[in-house]
């Protein structure tokens, strides 16, 4: 077997366990800064009234929550580290906000929600590639849609949405 292709970590790397365990840790740092910040205990009363508050606190404490969600389940590292990082700036943007009132927060929520949003991005991006390639072998966008929704496992309109974008970026170079 080929050595690339083991399931083993290479040497000198983290194995899952002891990455997602550094994160965690970093991550529960985060939301005790975050609750210091705020000025309350860590408890599931505390906890609820973040959740249930209309304010840039709550942003905070979903993009936490986000991050633990993808460090539990662990399909996409790289957007656990990622979301990791927006919610230290997050944190960081609440420290700024507490002390001159600025409202950025929303600037790095877009940010968090870029990095949630990757793999549908990059499944919109095959769809246009799979449809540039094969639309001469069907009679409308309608037709390939229902092929492409079955094929990328998507609904017929998803794909109908991003044949149709990739139609009308096809057409416009023609003209050009």
């Amino acid at each position: 077997m080929d050595s690339n292709l083991s399931k083993e970590p290479a040497q000198g790397s983290l194995s899952k366990e002891v990455a997602q365990r550094i994160l965690r840790k970093e991550l529960a740092h985060l939301e005790d800064n975050a609750f210091a910040i705020l000025g309350v205990e860590r408890t599931r009363e505390a906890m609820g009234k973040a959740r249930n508050a209309t304010d840039d606190s709550f942003l905070v404490f979903y993009g936490i929550s986000e991050c633990r969600r993808v460090i539990d389940e662990w399909t996409h590292p790289e957007w656990a580290i990622s979301l990791l990082a927006v919610a230290s700036e997050m944190v960081g943007v609440l420290v700024h906000k507490r002390s001159t009132g600025n409202t950025a927060l929303s600037d790095l929520a877009k940010r968090a929600a870029f990095v949630r949003h990757a793999a549908d991005r990059e499944k919109a991006e095959t769809i246009k590639e799979w449809y540039r390639k094969h639309r001469q072998l069907h009679r409308s966008m309608d037709a390939a849609a229902e092929v492409a929704a079955t094929t990328f496992d998507v609904a017929f309109r998803t794909a109908r949405k991003h044949i149709g974008e990739e139609a009308k970026k096809l057409r416009s170079a023609r003209k050009e």
